[in-house]
């Protein structure tokens, strides 16, 4: 543990005007001194209701054609204990929680349950000294890589047509599919294959038993490529 709550700011990127809820943030109910401080345990409460709307804004945003179900289970995969709790661990926000000294000895800084709660906690804890904007900007950045992830990775509830569409129409691209396969060879294999081209170049093929599933996997391979691309920028 550290009280260079300076460097947890920096890590943070938002300045707190009032330093009190910063390090209240960060004080597990082990580390309360009667009558001096509070721990975090109100805040991380708030921070879970401000968390879970936004992000059900942003992927609103990012994902229009998706429907309630589609959005309610993406933003569960994303808001869960093990993503936020990886997400402190990858920040080394942890590092500057505030405990009792049977806790620290214990290593209770590295479980997932209490990095998880401390992400709330600071969330709420921007929330309540600069606003909603504040905490969106820490949230969205911070989250960025698990909502990249998840929009990769969970076959099940994805279009990847749409997203592909979605992230062609904000950067102003052109997507377009064809047939890799001709009719003859369609009909004797019985399924289909196509390329996805954007601006032109193929970035993508997939096969399936109809034209929507080929389709479909060119687009997912295409779109894991351009977030791939976009991560290692």
């Amino acid at each position: 543990m550290t009280d260079d709550f300076s460097q947890a700011e920096n890590i943070i990127g938002y300045k707190y005007k009032n330093r009190d809820l910063l390090v209240r943030a960060f004080t597990h109910n082990s580390g309360v001194r009667k009558g001096t401080k509070k721990s975090y345990q109100n805040l991380e409460f708030l921070g879970d209701s401000i968390l879970d709307f936004v992000i059900a804004e942003a992927l609103m945003k990012r994902h229009p054609s998706f429907d309630e179900g589609q959005l309610t289970r993406m933003r569960a995969a994303i808001v869960s204990e093990k993503p936020l709790a990886e997400t402190v661990k990858r920040l080394a926000l942890n590092e500057f929680l505030i405990m009792g000294l049977s806790e620290t000895k214990m290593g209770i800084k590295n479980n997932a349950s209490v990095m998880s709660d401390l992400f709330e906690s600071v969330v709420a804890s921007i929330y309540l000294d600069g606003g909603l904007t504040n905490a969106r900007k820490f949230i969205l950045r911070a989250l960025e890589p698990v909502i990249r992830k998840s929009e990769c990775n969970n076959n099940n509830f994805y279009d990847y047509k749409s997203m592909l569409n979605e992230f062609a129409g904000k950067h102003s691209l052109t997507v377009r599919y064809e047939d890799a396969l001709n009719d003859e060879i369609m009909l004797q294999k019985q399924k289909f294959e196509f390329k996805v081209f954007i601006d032109g170049e193929e970035m993508g093929r997939g096969t399936g038993g109809s034209k929507k599933e080929a389709q479909q996997m060119a687009a997912k391979t295409a779109y894991k490529k351009i977030i791939k691309t976009r991560e290692n920028a």
